[in-house]
């Protein structure tokens, strides 16, 4: 079905809540699909399921993930997100975005920032994918400068190189005139399963091999040292509160103020949590030495059968149980036992990482700027700075941004 990128229509109070197409009539469209503006968050993802379908497998385009960050961390920040239709009004795609007072046409994606949300997409329909990506990049590139739709720059933070569907949307951008700027500084890694457990620690070297079936042999025959995961309300609030507090104590004493520094975060993480319980797609552990809590992660379990680890944290000073290497062999056999594609441990380059056979892609800051002589002097300004602050970090000896080219 071809798409069409008419002048856009914003969404109004009126009509803002977006008819989804149910189960049944998943795949008619009727009539074009188009693409426009709506500002207006509520309503947006009035029917959960309906949305949830259209992303990638991953939770971080779904309701779980977006609706607890607006409504906790959004602030003063102002609903663009660019959504596709047909001519019934039913919803197939969209691409969730925001702007501010200060710069109202510099767009940025939901949940970026300190969020650290990884795998950011396009959300689509799943058979009309290509059609609701052949909408957006039509309406950005044919609309920009139009005044009801003027955009000067797009940043989406935490794309994950190889996603098929924001490279097909790059890819048609870039050949409609619109200038693309992909820079990384570290990788998401992915530990896939095994047949078995046994299986993936043949990976390791024996010493090693000996080594974390040691660790997991000792914790699992301690009388002191026990594992519970989150079954109900008050265990996230008791599992999640003690996590927080060791990721604090170990960002604070790095000099650093954390991930939930503010009590914004803490609200947003554990309404998160909350929700991902109630639709059974939560993976909250806890190691415990007696009552206390020694080492803690939080999961998100995707459509795609992966365990997504946002966060975990150790007690740092318990060395000779060495709590973090524990928990992250208890999650990898968790998730064996599951049945689970694997466990994405998420953005950055710790070296544990590697050292459990993980697979590196590249997680990019992405950078649009629109059509037009403004948008290209931008780019090339852009440009410009980055050789400037290349040169500056292989001067004093800092490691250096990967800048990412589209593929021909």
């Amino acid at each position: 079905m071809p798409a069409s990128s008419t002048t856009p229509t914003f969404l109004t109070p009126a009509d803002f809540i977006l008819p989804f197409p149910g189960r049944s009539d998943a795949d008619k469209i009727q009539g074009k699909l188009s693409a426009c503006w709506c500002d207006h968050f509520d309503g947006l993802m009035h029917d959960r399921d309906a949305w949830d379908r259209m992303t990638n497998g991953t939770p971080f385009g779904q309701t779980l993930w977006l609706a607890p960050w607006w409504d906790h961390l959004a602030d003063k920040r102002h609903c663009r997100t660019l959504v596709v239709r047909d001519e019934a009004g039913k919803l197939f795609g969209a691409l969730p975005l925001y702007h501010d007072d200060a710069t109202p046409h510099s767009l940025h994606n939901m949940a970026d920032g300190k969020t650290c949300t990884d795998h950011v997409s396009v959300l689509a329909a799943p058979d009309h994918t290509d059609d609701v990506i052949d909408a957006m990049a039509g309406f950005l590139a044919g609309t920009a400068m139009e005044p009801s739709s003027r955009w000067n720059s797009i940043q989406i933070d935490g794309v994950v190189e190889g996603d098929p569907r924001m490279e097909s949307l790059l890819c048609a951008l870039a050949r409609r005139g619109v200038s693309v700027h992909r820079e990384s500084r570290m990788s998401t890694w992915f530990v896939p399963c095994a047949e078995s457990f046994d299986e993936y620690l043949k990976k390791f070297s024996r010493k090693h091999r000996h080594h974390h079936r040691k660790l997991l042999r000792d914790f699992d025959q301690s009388e002191t040292l026990h594992a519970r995961f989150a079954q109900n309300i008050d265990d996230v609030r008791s599992i999640l509160g003690d996590l927080i507090q060791l990721h604090q104590d170990r960002w604070v004493a790095a000099g650093f103020p954390g991930s939930f520094a503010d009590d914004a975060s803490r609200r947003f993480i554990h309404r998160v949590a909350e929700l991902a319980l109630h639709q059974d797609r939560l993976s909250l552990l806890a190691l415990c030495l007696d009552d206390q809590t020694i080492a803690a992660s939080l999961s998100l379990i995707g459509d795609d059968d992966r365990a997504y680890c946002y966060c975990t944290g150790a007690d740092l000073n318990l060395s000779k149980v060495q709590p973090g290497k524990t928990l992250n062999m208890f999650m990898l056999r968790h998730a064996h036992q599951q049945g689970y594609q694997g466990v994405d441990f998420m953005r950055g380059d710790e070296q544990y990482k590697s050292r459990l056979h993980g697979q590196p892609r590249r997680v990019m800051d992405v950078r649009l700027e629109a059509p037009g002589l403004a948008g290209r002097w931008r780019h090339v300004s852009r440009l410009a700075q980055t050789t400037v602050k290349q040169t500056i970090r292989k001067t004093l000896k800092r490691p250096t941004v990967d800048v990412i080219p589209l593929a021909d």
